[in-house]
């Protein structure tokens, strides 16, 4: 969080008003001012804070007032939650603000009643991708129910890419909306974000990685951001002590790797260089290849955002620089 708040040129930080929630020290005051230009503490109370004189050119205290964005107008309420529920869906917030308020034009919502079936397992796919705009869906794998997802959660998007029959049944655990997204509309998409190119990585994580347990959709959000490397014998892919700028994962090949420990890796799946990178700290190993093969690497802003998205994920990677 602390990389992610650097040089800042606003913070807005809603610190809480009810009686539940902690008063800001004026410790974190200084460190919240000192990661941006200009701090602004909403829904809070002057009783409750002391701001002191080193930080009162810098902080505000925010007491009325209103946000204001700028981007497409949104025409009525129906359309704004359906561009809402495609903003808080990773994949489709990919998307520029108007090529979503397009598609919230243009998708079609389908309600489903409590306990009703939405799609079964093994089933043709309708070609069509969807997300959930209201309400609970239970994933059924088999006779087991392995999940439950909620609004801006997208589903049906294999299906949708490659034709493949599908892998779960849906249940509508409540009342539940989905705004459908017809073929020709997720082509589109498809083509706007790369998703075909994706898909072969998304694959590869779901059948071959520690991550395979999560939705496949938060796999293809993940694998839009990774970028695949050739690489040589004799290449040297991070360099202990500089700074982490990218984290790695292992396809293939075999690695040498030294540092606080030492060893050899040619498991497939394994990471190295994440927790660096996600942290701005120094790469903790040397990490050479001593075969040709091919790694997948990550930046810190998509480890980031990762981070804040799914922030167990960290837990799921294979690492062998803990």
């Amino acid at each position: 969080m602390r990389t992610f708040l650097r040089a800042a040129e606003f913070l807005v930080h809603d610190m809480g008003g009810g009686a539940i929630h902690t008063t800001p020290s004026a410790q974190l005051l200084r460190t919240l001012s000192a990661r941006s230009r200009r701090l602004i503490l909403a829904h809070t109370s002057h009783r409750h804070l002391d701001v002191t004189a080193d930080v009162a050119d810098r902080v505000e205290i925010a007491v009325s007032g209103h946000i204001v964005g700028t981007g497409d107008i949104v025409q009525d309420d129906e359309q704004r939650q359906r561009f809402e529920t495609l903003t808080i869906c990773p994949i489709f917030a990919r998307l520029k603000a108007s090529a979503r308020s397009k598609l919230a034009q243009q998708c079609t919502v389908l309600t489903f009643s409590a306990g009703s079936v939405i799609a079964r397992e093994g089933e043709a796919s309708d070609g069509c991708a969807y997300v959930i705009h209201r309400g609970i869906v239970e994933i059924v794998v088999g006779s087991e129910a392995v999940r439950l997802l909620g609004r801006g959660h997208s589903l049906g998007e294999r299906g949708a890419l490659i034709g493949e029959p599908r892998t779960s049944t849906l249940v509508a655990h409540s009342d539940v909306q989905l705004l459908q997204i017809t073929p020709e509309l997720f082509a589109f998409v498809a083509d706007q974000l790369g998703l075909r190119a994706a898909f072969a990585r998304a694959e590869w994580l779901w059948l071959h990685s520690t991550l395979g347990q999560l939705p496949w959709a938060t796999l293809l959000d993940l694998a839009l951001d990774f970028t695949p490397h050739p690489i040589a014998t004799g290449d040297v892919l991070c360099q202990r002590g500089e700074i982490g700028t990218h984290g790695f994962l292992l396809i293939s090949g075999r690695l040498h790797f030294s540092g606080e420990t030492s060893g050899e890796s040619e498991q497939s799946g394994h990471c190295f260089g994440m927790r660096s990178a996600l942290r701005g700290e120094p790469y903790r190993l040397t990490v050479r290849a001593l075969t040709e093969g091919m790694v997948w690497s990550i930046d810190a802003a998509a480890l980031q955002r990762f981070y804040l998205m799914y922030p167990d994920l960290i837990l799921h990677w294979q690492t062998i620089d803990r």
